[in-house]
């Protein structure tokens, strides 16, 4: 891996995970820890793409805290949004060793998102200048 290892990479590197242990899921704790590194992917890539537009983002997990901090019409906030509270519920449980009892399927779903959302950041942030309004 590149020396500085950035947000951004270590979401690929969760990314990575959920799509491993989705392969081999074989029961719920397994699948909790899938939904554990997709919220922690988006998180990482959320606060890698608000450092980028000079966002300064509050040392919180709550995407309800951070999402508000994009402008309204951002793709990123317009992606995260409608799973906030999903996102939510998955950090709180798996910080408080409760069972997250989400499906594969939509774990699948969300790791989805993940991939989109990598994309829709990398793309993003390779045309200048980023407009933060």
């Amino acid at each position: 891996m590149k020396d500085p290892v950035t947000l951004l990479d270590r979401a690929k590197a969760d990314l990575f995970n959920v799509n491993l242990i989705l392969k081999e899921a074989v029961d719920d704790v397994v699948l909790d820890i899938a939904a554990y590194h997709c919220s922690q992917c988006i998180e990482k890539v959320v606060k890698y793409y608000m450092t980028a537009l000079g966002i300064h983002w509050p040392k919180e997990h709550w995407f309800r805290k951070l999402i508000p901090l994009l402008p309204e019409t951002d793709m990123v906030r317009v992606s995260v949004e409608p799973i906030s509270d999903l996102l939510d519920e998955w950090t709180d449980k798996t910080r408080y060793h409760s069972s997250i009892l989400s499906s594969k399927k939509k774990i699948e779903e969300i790791a989805y998102i993940c991939i989109e959302l990598i994309s829709c950041v990398e793309s993003r942030l390779s045309k200048e200048p980023i407009n933060n309004e």
